[in-house]
């Protein structure tokens, strides 16, 4: 059963290396990234964020480890190649090397021709946090140097 596993993680690497993650496809990485933000609206406010933040984490992994362990077990009850491949396919969507590569030459470009708006708005694509609110490196307050 080990040798079901990795193959499944070495025919993932292939796979995230050859199609990557297609923007158009559903993306469970998205999805929990879309439940950690509807559990950070509910449950970060009030008093014991810190109980409320172990609370979140807890639901957070609890799920993902249900809906995969879950959902690779049957694969696997319906026949070992099914599960291998779908195993593969869940293993190649948390890997994102092609994608990820992509998504910073995408920020790099820009960069590099002094298009300090695009390559915030590259950037915004790939990081949670608000790029418009970063130094301009004309600025007297820039924190790095070109």
């Amino acid at each position: 059963m080990i040798y079901h596993h990795l193959f499944a993680v070495t025919l993932a690497f292939f796979l995230d290396l050859l199609i990557g993650d297609p923007p158009n496809w559903p993306h469970p990485v998205k999805w929990i990234g879309t439940m950690i933000s509807k559990l950070d609206l509910a449950f970060n406010k009030g008093a014991y964020k810190k109980r409320k933040g172990l609370s979140m984490l807890i639901i957070v992994l609890s799920a993902v480890l249900l809906i995969t362990g879950l959902t690779v077990y049957l694969a696997y009850l319906i026949h070992p190649l099914a599960g291998i491949l779908w195993e593969a396919v869940v293993i190649s969507t948390t890997i994102a090397q092609k994608g990820l590569k992509q998504a910073g030459m995408d920020v790099c470009l820009p960069l590099n021709e002094r298009d300090f708006p695009e390559a915030r708005l590259k950037l915004s694509y790939i990081v949670g946090r608000d790029t418009a609110i970063l130094m301009n490196p004309k600025s007297s307050g820039a924190p790095w140097k070109p």
